[in-house]
């Protein structure tokens, strides 16, 4: 008897997960697996009567994690988390993917009720460089056949799943451009979800770099603008937006709302009117459209567009009395990308200051303290480590946020020259970061361009030390972790081994990914940590500076308030253990000492390499 293959059901957030899902989807196809997942135009009215059977009829749940997947899971109605909570429920075998930067540790707000049991399952990581291998190990350690099935599929839905799969089918295979541009759009989504709307147009601009025809990444870095008050780039970003797809209705509703604001009626109303023609089930169009007509003087029309929106939503609007019509709220309602959610801006006739801040003073107090050391070890001859810390605190006029770099890097060369390969790598990093983002504020550049600009700025400076380090320091590398901290927002840049840690109260985090062979393998369940620990090539690395033409730069963002993050060397995560680390810092308020500990400590353990410590505390 032959046995059948699993069955799958693929989970995701339409809005940050397509590409991924798309990618997951043909993998599993492709290996003769009976795969279903919801795709664009799938009809809202089918979902209780279709995808909640095909979870239960299906043995396996797996679920795509990015960055925002999981923020609109807060409302109860929200799609994902009805899913999530319907697999649970009927007991499937639930096999979370988690794509290069998710954490379930920062979810832990969202993941309530039901969902709180989500990281008990075990999940994969899932890197975009190595995703054909981690679909390898899925296929052969996660998915099982022997669930027992709570539901069966009639011949009417196995007809609806045949015509979904045959879309599917015709959609071509996502390249890794697309897989990395939508991972940065689910950082932006993430991000603008949060209010961190200057951070979440860096992200769009990193996914439209690699994908200029990326109608999400231009739509939504439109409404953060639009957010924002900076109307003009707005407008641009939804005129492309409607450029790249010419019948998508909600860009044409929200360039009728710039119009609106920037007073020029007749073509706010003819980009409402076609938004409506393309997509008559938009209410928010119908409830701006009579707005409009209002201050046209079409007051039937604006009643009549009132009552539409009334019978729609059940939303009670006073009709007897034209006069009534003037008593509407100044403010429009923004067309978001999901579920129609509503974003509510102020008065659209006016903007906001472009320097304007998110409302939470938490994110703008100052880093108060750090400290940095480095030293030799016990063993080696020559310390090939290089460390550099650059903090600036302005209490002025100007108001520029509190600027600091930081920077880690660990040489590999004979006699001298890993010393100088490091050494080159920090001077060129901060010289380039320095010159880019730090002066430009010094010289009156707006913040928002620093804002949007850091992640290139970051990846150039360390590109730029590759190809010095390659040309000028021969047979030598180095890695690199490069911290630039506005306030309390984190952009990381990294490159090897060397590490960062955020380090809180209850929890240590690794936010770094090793560019080792012994991680690669370890993602790839190929070996265990303890296995790792040992292992004979455990030292080497497969993405360094200054060996090769090019080098691939990790890139993270990430809100750290009240926090402390560790820059370090493998002298120092190769002597202690997480915990151990997270102890000595806890314990000791000023950072510097608790830099002295550390090193102190690894020598003790033998300090079998350089050691290199830099410790911020942040507020």
């Amino acid at each position: 008897m032959i046995e059948s293959k699993p069955t799958i059901f693929i989970s995701y957030r339409r809005s940050v997960g397509a590409f991924i899902a798309r990618a997951v989807f043909e993998n599993l196809r492709n290996s003769g697996f009976d795969v279903f997942m919801d795709i664009e135009s799938m009809d809202s009215g089918k979902f209780d009567d279709m995808l909640m059977g095909q979870i239960a009829s299906r043995d396996n749940f797996v679920l795509i994690l990015t960055p925002g997947t999981l923020e609109r899971c807060v409302e109860d109605e929200d799609w994902v988390r009805r899913e999530i909570e319907h697999a649970i429920k009927t007991e499937r075998n639930i096999v979370p993917l988690l794509m290069d930067s998710f954490r379930f540790e920062t979810h832990d707000e969202i993941l309530t009720g039901i969902l709180s049991e989500l990281p008990r399952y075990n999940s994969i990581r899932v890197p975009i460089d190595f995703f054909e291998e981690a679909m390898a190990r899925l296929e052969k350690r996660f998915l099982v056949a022997t669930v027992k099935r709570k539901s069966k599929i009639t011949k009417s839905e196995q007809k609806f799943i045949d015509e979904q799969i045959a879309i599917l089918d015709n959609e071509p295979t996502p390249t890794k451009d697309e897989l990395s541009a939508e991972h940065y759009f689910g950082l932006g989504f993430s991000l603008q979800e949060n209010g961190l709307l200057e951070q979440a147009i860096a992200e769009y601009n990193l996914a439209i770099k690699l994908k200029p025809d990326y109608r999400r990444a231009f739509y939504n870095r439109g409404l953060a603008y639009q957010q924002l008050g900076i109307l003009d780039q707005a407008q641009t970003d939804y005129e492309t937006t409607i450029e790249i797809e010419p019948s998508y209705a909600k860009g044409h509703h929200n360039l009728g709302l710039i119009h609106y604001a920037n007073r020029n009626l007749e073509l706010a109303l003819d980009c409402i009117n076609h938004a409506i023609e393309l997509n008559d089930t938009l209410t928010l169009a119908y409830a701006n459209r009579a707005k409009i007509h209002k201050d046209l003087g079409k007051l039937d029309n604006a009643e009549a567009d009132l009552l539409h929106y009334e019978q729609v939503t059940g939303e009670k609007i006073i009709l007897d009395a034209r006069s009534e019509l003037t008593q509407l709220d100044q403010t429009l309602p923004v067309e978001d990308e999901e579920h129609n959610k509503h974003h509510y801006l102020e008065a659209m006739a006016t903007t906001r200051p472009l320097a304007d801040r998110p409302a939470n003073d938490e994110l703008f107090k100052p880093h108060k303290a750090f400290g940095q050391f480095r030293d030799q070890g016990m063993v080696r001859s020559n310390n090939q480590d290089a460390v550099y810390s650059f903090l600036s605190i302005q209490d002025s006029l100007s108001d520029i946020l509190n600027f600091g770099l930081f920077i880690v890097a660990d040489g590999m060369g004979g006699h001298s020259e890993g010393e100088k390969a490091s050494d080159m790598t920090i001077s060129v990093i901060a010289q380039e970061i320095l010159n880019r983002a730090y002066l430009p504020l010094l010289h009156g550049v707006d913040m928002n361009d620093v804002f949007s600009a850091l992640s290139d700025i970051i990846i150039g400076a360390i590109q730029t030390a590759n190809s010095r380090v390659r040309s000028d320091v021969a047979d030598a590398s180095s890695t690199a972790t490069v911290a630039v901290l506005f306030n309390n927002y984190l952009y990381l840049g990294h490159v090897g081994d060397t590490r960062a840690y955020l380090i809180k109260d209850d929890s240590i985090e690794q936010i770094s990914r090793d560019h080792s062979l012994v991680m690669r393998l370890m993602e790839l369940g190929q070996i265990t940590p303890e296995e790792a620990e040992t292992h004979v090539q455990r030292n080497v690395l497969y993405r360094v500076i200054g060996q090769n033409e090019n080098v691939e730069v990790d890139i993270l963002t990430r809100l750290v308030p009240n926090a402390r993050l560790l820059l370090c060397s493998d002298g120092l995560w190769d002597m202690l253990d997480d915990e151990t680390i997270a102890d000595v810092v806890r314990s000791e308020p000023h950072p510097q000492i608790a830099c002295n500990k550390l090193v102190k400590m690894a020598n003790n353990n033998g300090g079998k390499d350089n050691i290199s410590v830099i410790l911020i505390q942040t507020f």
